[in-house]
C-alpha cells in the first residue's frame, strides 16, 4: 500500500520510437504514475525535459529506448547531463552488447531491461531508484535545514561539532564562554575532556549508541568547566550525514545551559527533606503533648459530679432561706402581740408579764433558731462560691487543654487508633 502511495508522486518521461508501444505503456504508466510525459525519439524527449525543467515539473525518472530516429537514447541522455546530472535513467533494448552497456553506465543509467520488457520488473527497479533519490533528496533537505538551524542556534547556544571518534573539530564562542575552555584547548580532543566523574558510563554508551544508529540523542548532561566546576546542559546530539556517500561523517551538538535549574532543584529537594525531618519531629512532639493533656483531662472526668454536688448544695440553701423567712415571720406576729398586751388593762398585768416572759423565751428560742439557720445558710453560701471557684477554675483549664489539642498538628482521632 505504501509502495502505491509512493508511485503516485512520481512524474516519469517514456521515450520510445514505437507508436503503439509508447502509447501503450503510457496507458499503463497514467493508472501508476503521478504524470506521465511521453517522447517518440531522443530529440523530442530532450525538448520536452528542457520544458518541464523550465516549468518547474521535477521529472523523477527517464525511461528510454537506445535506438531512436534523430537522436538515439545515449546521446540524449548525455545532453540531458548537461543540465541535469541528478536525473536517473533506464534504457529499454533488445540487445546485450556488453560494449555498449558498458558505456551505458558511464553515461549514468542506473538501470537496463530486456525487451521484452518484464512490466513488473520495471516498475519495481523504478521504485528502488526514485525512492533512494527522494531518501537523499530528504537527507540533503535535513542538512540545509540543520545549517540553517546551525547558524542561528550558534548566536544563543552551546554548539559543536563532533568526528566519529567523538573528538571535537569545532566549537563556537559560547561554549568557550561557557566552558572556560579556548578553541585550541578543545580542537581535536575528546569530548570526555568535560564530561564530570559523576557522569554514569551508561548514559555516555547510550548516546554514542543511538548516534551510529542514525538517530539524534537528547537528555541531560553534567559537565566540568576549565576551574573544575560543574555546570548542566540540555543537551541534543545529531548525525550529520555526506550526500555523496549518504553516510554520517560528524555530529552536531547543541546545548542550552541550565545549572540555575538544577541548583534550585537540589536546593528545592534539600528543603523537602528538612521539612520531612522538621514534620515527624513535630508528630513526635505532638503526640507526646496530646498524650499528656489527655492524661490531665481525665483527672477531671468528674466533672459532672462535682456540678451535680453544687446543685444540690444550692437547692437546700434556698430551702434554709424560706426556713428563715418563716420565722422571721413568727417572731414578728410575737413582736405585735407583745405590743397589743401593753395597752391591755393594768388588771391584767401580772397576766401580761407572766405571758411577756413567755414570749420572751420563745423569741429567745426563735431567735436563736434564727442566727443557727443563718449561719448555716452563710456556711452552705461560702461552700457554693467555694465550689463555683473551682468548677470555673476546672472549666477554664479543659478549655485551655481542648484549645491545645485543637492546634495540635495531629488528629486526636488518628493518634488514638494509632
Amino acid at each position: 500500500m505504501e509502495s502505491i502511495k509512493f508511485l503516485s508522486t512520481l512524474n516519469v518521461m517514456y521515450v520510445e520510437d514505437d507508436i503503439e508501444i509508447n502509447e501503450k505503456m503510457k496507458s499503463i504508466f497514467d493508472k501508476i504514475f503521478n504524470t506521465t510525459i511521453v517522447a517518440l525519439n531522443g530529440d523530442e524527449g530532450y525538448n520536452k525535459f528542457v520544458e518541464c525543467k523550465n516549468n518547474d515539473i521535477h521529472i523523477d525518472v527517464i525511461i528510454s529506448d537506445i535506438n531512436m530516429p534523430k537522436i538515439g537514447g545515449l546521446e540524449m541522455i548525455k545532453k540531458i547531463k548537461e543540465i541535469d546530472d541528478d536525473v536517473p535513467f533506464i534504457l529499454t533494448t533488445a540487445y546485450s552488447d556488453q560494449e555498449f552497456l558498458l558505456k551505458a553506465i558511464n553515461y549514468g543509467v542506473v538501470h537496463y531491461a530486456i525487451k521484452p520488457i518484464n512490466l513488473k520488473e520495471l516498475i519495481r527497479h523504478v521504485e528502488e531508484v526514485c525512492e533512494t533519490k527522494y531518501k537523499l533528496r530528504i537527507i540533503e533537505n535535513k542538512n540545509n535545514e540543520l545549517l540553517e538551524y546551525l547558524h542561528i542556534i550558534d548566536q544563543v547556544a552551546i554548539v559543536s561539532r563532533i568526528d566519529l571518534k567523538g573528538n571535537y573539530v569545532f566549537i563556537n564562542d559560547i561554549f568557550c564562554h561557557v566552558s572556560g575552555f579556548n578553541k585550541n584547548d578543545l580542537i581535536g580532543k575528546n569530548k570526555d575532556i568535560i564530561k564530570h566523574k559523576d557522569m554514569p558510563n551508561e548514559v555516555y554508551d547510550e548516546l554514542w549508541n543511538t548516534l551510529q544508529e542514525g538517530q539524534k540523542w537528547s537528555g541531560k548532561l553534567k559537565n566540568v568547566d576549565k576551574s573544575g566546576k560543574e555546570y548542566f546542559t540540555k543537551t541534543t546530539v545529531l548525525p550529520f550525514y555526506d550526500m555523496k556517500t549518504v553516510k554520517i561523517t560528524e555530529y552536531v551538538e547543541i546545548s542550552f545551559p541550565i545549572t540555575v535549574e538544577e541548583n534550585e532543584k537540589r536546593e528545592f529537594r534539600k528543603k523537602v527533606i528538612h521539612n520531612i525531618q522538621e514534620t515527624k519531629r513535630q508528630n513526635f512532639v505532638a503526640r507526646k503533648m496530646i498524650s499528656e493533656l489527655q492524661g490531665k483531662l481525665e483527672k477531671y472526668k468528674h466533672i459532672d459530679i462535682l456540678e451535680e454536688s453544687i446543685k444540690t448544695e444550692r437547692e437546700k440553701t434556698k430551702q434554709f432561706k424560706k426556713q428563715n423567712q418563716y420565722y422571721e415571720t413568727l417572731l414578728s406576729v410575737v413582736n405585735i402581740d407583745k405590743e397589743m398586751k401593753k395597752v391591755e388593762s393594768v388588771n391584767d398585768t401580772q397576766k401580761m408579764i407572766g405571758e411577756l416572759t413567755k414570749s420572751k423565751h420563745k423569741n429567745e428560742n426563735y431567735q436563736q433558731q434564727i442566727n443557727e439557720f443563718k449561719r448555716e445558710i452563710t456556711n452552705r453560701i461560702n461552700l457554693c462560691e467555694t465550689l463555683s471557684k473551682k468548677v470555673k477554675q476546672q472549666a477554664t483549664l479543659i478549655r485551655n487543654l481542648e484549645e491545645q489539642v485543637k492546634n495540635c498538628p495531629i488528629d486526636i482521632d488518628s493518634f488514638k487508633s494509632a
